[in-house]
């Protein structure tokens, strides 16, 4: 109620006049309790107007019937007044505590949302920005790929149809097999392994370090393929690898005169072996755009070699010719930015086979009337998935492989590592086995992960070394 206002006000003296009164037969308004006319001459007051008492309710500054503990002059800017409660649009104290609470609590829910937001996604920026994940090819590496045949809609492209996998109810099958009770992705217990010095390997001799890594030594060059580290991921925690199978650190390799690597995905090109090998490798040969990797980790650039199908290249006592795979590649979100190989490597007068990783095709059969026959090869038959067809290949299609390439010993790589597709990790090496047992033509090759074998000895037994093992 502002000042000059009829109405009660309990505890003003009585004897004021109200506004809104009766009016007297002399003109005069009527009295009203608690309001007195202001006397002739009061000072700050029209004659006329009504006196307030000073601390009433009324009066300027005085207190209203406003709960306990409200301060004094609040809701109004400095040198305006407040709406009185009950005017219109001014909020009783309750609603306007109210009010405040809700937009402290949206205030507080942006920041709580958006501040780990924004750490997570400079996180996530950071990690796959960093050296793990190497890096793309650019400058005269992009543009030489760019004319390769094989890249076509800024990417790599496998030759031929895409095939798609099968239907969705052998995809409920193979995921009910591989995480269902009994899946054996991994072995329960550490894989054996034989100790060698590597250093002091023979002439026409390799080492089978797991999953597709190996040393040969052959022409007097000591080379490496594909080095696997602790996990077959780009995220060091997914796909650790098996208990016994890291006896072969990269730091305790010795010296490399080559490096091979047929891809940049992280079970073939693992970022601390490759760093670790940096000071100690002569040359690495790899397909098109993966020497990006290489470089930004260190390689110098004099030292890598890159090139496309069929090319071939001579480094000491070998002569090395990249050969088709049907495969894909990428270790970030771009994919297929670099081109997937497999190599038939020739020198000391014999020649040895490594696909990389691939599927079935009809390159193995061109690969073979051009470059074989091989006295050994090196074939992936593990891994294998509905969800890759195309990518990967049975146990009994790179049997079929190895006749098409025409070699004379088959070493099943890619198993017997890692555990990254649906099947228990000894079945590729089951199936093997019975489908050498099969085909009497090809004489399979298991070694232990560190067994040396000897190129010319076609006659050496190895035994079923993965069986008896949960």
């Amino acid at each position: 109620m502002r000042a000059g206002e009829g109405g009660d006000c309990p505890g003003a003296p009585a004897g004021g006049e109200a506004a809104g009164a009766p009016a007297r037969p002399d003109g005069g308004a009527g009295k009203s309790p608690g309001t007195a006319a202001a006397p002739p001459g009061t000072p700050g007051v029209p004659e006329g107007k009504a006196a307030v008492p000073a601390g009433s309710a009324l009066a300027p500054g005085g207190r209203t019937d406003a709960p306990s503990g409200a301060a004094e002059g609040s809701g109004g800017s400095a040198g305006e007044p407040s709406p009185a409660a009950g005017e219109p649009g001014a909020p009783s104290p309750p609603q306007a505590r109210e009010r405040g609470f809700w937009r402290i609590m949206l205030w507080a829910s942006v920041l709580g949302v958006a501040l780990p937001a924004a750490m997570l996604a400079s996180s996530l920026y950071l990690f796959v920005t960093g050296q793990r994940f190497g890096a793309l090819p650019e400058g005269d590496r992009l543009r030489r790929a760019e004319a390769s045949p094989l890249y076509r809609d800024g990417a790599f492209r496998n030759p031929g149809p895409r095939t798609e996998p099968g239907g969705a109810g052998e995809r409920l099958a193979r995921l009910a097999r591989a995480y269902g009770p009994g899946s054996r992705k991994a072995p329960a217990e550490a894989l054996p392994a034989r100790a060698t010095d590597l250093g002091a390997l023979p002439e026409g001799s390799l080492v089978w370090l797991g999953h597709s890594a190996f040393v040969l030594r052959l022409g007097g060059v000591t080379l490496l393929a594909d080095p696997a580290g602790a996990s077959g991921s780009a995220l060091p925690w997914l796909v650790r690898s098996f208990r016994g199978t890291g006896i072969y650190p990269a730091e305790a390799l010795p010296a490399i005169d080559l490096l091979l690597v047929s891809h940049d995905h992280p079970d073939h090109l693992d970022l601390a072996a490759a760093l670790a090998l940096r000071d100690r490798t002569g040359a690495a040969l790899c397909g098109l755009g993966t020497g990006a990797h290489l470089e930004r980790w260190g390689y110098a650039p004099g030292r890598i070699l890159e090139g496309e199908w069929w090319d071939s290249f001579a480094v000491g006592g070998l002569t090395v010719t990249l050969v088709p795979a049907l495969h894909g590649s990428g270790r970030g979100v771009r994919r297929d930015q670099a081109l997937w190989t497999g190599f038939a490597i020739e020198g000391g007068g014999r020649r040895v086979f490594y696909g990389g990783d691939s599927g079935y095709g009809p390159h193995f059969g061109e690969i073979g009337r051009r470059l074989g026959p091989f006295d050994i090869g090196m074939v992936g038959v593990g891994q294998y998935d509905f969800a890759w067809p195309e990518a990967m290949m049975t146990p009994e299609q790179g049997f079929r492989a190895a006749l098409e390439l025409r070699l004379r010993r088959l070493v099943p790589v890619h198993l017997g590592r890692f555990g990254m597709a649906a099947h228990p990790w000894d079945e590729p090496l089951e199936r093997a086995f019975a489908a050498a047992r099969a085909e009497r033509r090809l004489r399979l090759v298991t070694p232990l992960i560190g067994e040396t074998v000897m190129l010319e000895d076609e006659t050496a037994l190895y035994m079923p070394w993965w069986r008896g093992i949960p």
